[in-house]
């Protein structure tokens, strides 16, 4: 007996299977790229997240980054000083307060 008016759901859990199959297949094949500047972004909000949770000043440096001048956190997690940084090819930017990080 064959249904005429649409999908039955037989058809339509077998095309999620499929659909799944392949996406599975294709993601174990190419792993995610992360690009340089984001593993810095990533060192960088998690020294901020050290600072504030062991109560502690924390540095952060990398020697692919041209940074005039070092980057501190206080105990607080507000960044020492504001100064725009060179990553990977990118202009980023340390803003004062926060210390939120923003690519240019």
């Amino acid at each position: 007996m064959f249904n005429k008016e649409g999908y039955t759901l037989i058809d339509i859990l077998l095309s999620v299977f499929i659909i799944s199959t392949l996406s599975l297949i294709y993601l174990s094949f190419k792993p995610f790229e992360i690009k340089d500047y984001h593993k810095f972004m990533y060192d960088y909000w998690l020294k901020q997240t050290e600072s504030l949770i062991n109560v502690r000043n924390e540095e952060v440096n990398d020697e692919n980054c041209f940074v005039p001048y070092p980057i501190y956190f206080n105990e607080k997690g507000n960044v020492n000083q504001a100064q725009t940084i060179e990553c990977y090819g990118k202009e980023m930017v340390v803003e004062l307060g926060f210390g939120r990080l923003v690519e240019r």
